[in-house]
């Protein structure tokens, strides 16, 4: 465990990948799949000149349409290096790479020669570490936890390559089956990349967890934001059946990491399979809830905490209700509700609703295609204008088995 006193030189990583200014920027792509890094020193010698990250890959590469076999890594590269010394503490670090608004800092001596290289992931864990220490001595399980996160930041640089096909897989996957309850959603992007994100698995034989998120917008950043929330919850879910501690786990992660005005709302739930007994912490979507078939009324999971990624410190308590055999549960994002027609109206939480029930109270099992062509009908546009997801978990009205 490390202290407040510690410095850079003592973390920092020292196998520094470098290319020279001249290499094509193809074979940069290429070194940096297979190394899975987010970035790469372009250096003369053992000095610095400029630093190539996936920042510069979407934002000069991809935007601007350069032809990579042939475009040097010097034309697209980020030259004006911000570095710092080993012997500097692992908190100034932190803040000159808050300040810049950048994930990597690479480390050179007073000659300014390559020494190491160190990047916000690794001075996240370092921190947080250092916070566990100071405030009431994590267990060993969660440190654990958070090893296995800090690896899984690694696989995630290159998967940012490959957002498209990545996301693809995401929104493609089959959720598991269950023999008390059936499930099924529809998902569908405002452009080539979404935002919103939703999942079904089975944490154990006993419970299964119910995640629906949607980032702030849509397109590039919004979709690595997603990739992100997805991995984190593959590696919290199994070990914690606790929704409140979960995503307050999570928001504290990404809160770190999150670009200046992006959020995420989302409602997860833990629903025990046996006792059908729902945990839930609700945090900014749009009235999820469960459609009573003993009442035929909607009953709204009321909201628990503020969306993550926006006060890191934030403690997202939990809520909980019975499910019964019939009632079926609801989770869908705001481009359900935001949809605007040819006079500008929004489509509104009201009208989507009442449309569910109509739809839940016939017994249609068409509900969630039904309730898409709804939107989509209502809609003055060609395309839709932001990420739509709707999710629904339908109990078996014959019981719990």
């Amino acid at each position: 465990m490390p202290d407040r006193k510690l410095n850079i030189g003592k973390v920092m990583r020292t196998d520094v990948l470098c290319v020279t200014p001249d290499t094509p920027t193809c074979d940069v792509l290429r070194l940096m799949v297979q190394r899975r890094v987010g970035a790469i020193v372009v250096a003369d010698g053992d000095r610095p000149v400029g630093i190539f990250t996936e920042r510069d890959l979407l934002r000069k590469v991809a935007v601007r349409k350069m032809d990579i076999d042939t475009t040097p890594v010097k034309q697209v590269m980020t030259p004006d290096l911000v570095t710092i010394t080993p012997d500097r503490s692992v908190n100034a670090a932190y803040r000159k790479m808050t300040k810049g608004d950048f994930r990597h800092l690479l480390v050179v001596n007073g000659d300014n020669r390559i020494m190491g290289i160190i990047s916000v992931k690794d001075l996240v864990q370092i921190r947080e570490q250092i916070l566990e220490i100071e405030v009431d001595k994590k267990t060993q399980e969660i440190n654990e936890v958070k090893n296995q996160l800090s690896e899984s930041l690694a696989f995630i640089e290159k998967e940012m390559v490959f957002a498209g096909n990545f996301q693809k897989q995401l929104i493609e996957s089959k959720p598991p089956s269950f023999k008390n309850m059936r499930i099924t959603h529809i998902y569908k992007q405002a452009a080539s990349l979404g935002g919103d994100y939703f999942g079904v698995t089975r944490i154990d034989p006993d419970h299964a967890g119910i995640l629906v998120v949607d980032v702030m917008g849509h397109g590039i950043t919004s979709a690595m934001i997603a990739i992100e929330i997805k991995m984190y919850y593959d590696m919290l879910a199994s070990r914690i059946l606790f929704p409140g501690v979960l995503i307050t786990e999570m928001n504290k992660i990404i809160s770190n990491l999150m670009p200046p005005g992006f959020f995420v709302a989302g409602c997860y739930g833990v629903l025990n399979l046996k006792t059908l007994h729902l945990r839930y912490t609700h945090f900014g979507l749009p009235k999820p809830g469960v459609w009573r078939r003993s009442s035929r009324k909607y009953e709204a999971l009321p909201p628990c905490q503020v969306p993550l990624g926006i006060k890191p410190g934030a403690v997202y308590p939990e809520k909980d209700t019975f499910l019964n055999p019939g009632d079926k549960l609801l989770l869908f994002t705001d481009g359900c509700v935001e949809q605007k027609n040819e006079k500008g109206k929004l489509l509104g939480d009201r009208r989507f609703l009442t449309q569910f029930k109509k739809l839940a109270a016939s017994d249609d099992k068409r509900t969630v295609r039904a309730l898409y062509n709804f939107v989509k009908e209502y809609s003055s546009a060609d395309n839709l204008t932001d990420d739509l997801a709707i999710l629904l978990v339908e109990i078996n009205k014959n019981g719990l088995r």
